[in-house]
């Protein structure tokens, strides 16, 4: 009876041993990562607007009359905490006043390019 508990035991421990290297790491948290990354606004109506957008401590401004408005890093890498931000500010000085209107604004991120 010893030795199939031994043996058992044996063969439990060479299991466990044999199916940890199997673990899959692949997780997609390994940094630093190369990713597309692409800013987005929409709005309802034209506009003049100031537009910042910022990739960690690279800040670009940049005036427009015409929207939709797209601007897309291809292959970036980036790491974990990485900062993105994305503003838009309408320029009363060009147009004088402001009706009602709705501006989206999005950032996207992805792994693998189109």
């Amino acid at each position: 009876m010893k030795k199939i508990l031994t043996l058992l035991l044996v063969i439990s421990s060479l299991y466990l041993t044999s199916c940890s290297s199997d673990d899959d790491n692949s997780s997609g948290n390994e940094y630093p990562k190369t990713v597309n990354i692409k800013y987005d606004i929409t709005t309802t109506q034209y506009t003049d607007a100031v537009v910042t957008r910022t990739l960690d401590n690279d800040t670009q401004t940049e005036n427009f009359d015409s929207f939709p408005y797209s601007y897309t890093y291809v292959q970036q890498e980036v790491n974990q905490g990485t900062y993105l931000k994305l503003t838009f500010m309408h320029n009363l000085a060009q147009t004088g006043g402001v009706d009602d209107y709705e501006a989206e604004l999005k950032i996207y991120c992805w792994k693998r390019s189109c």
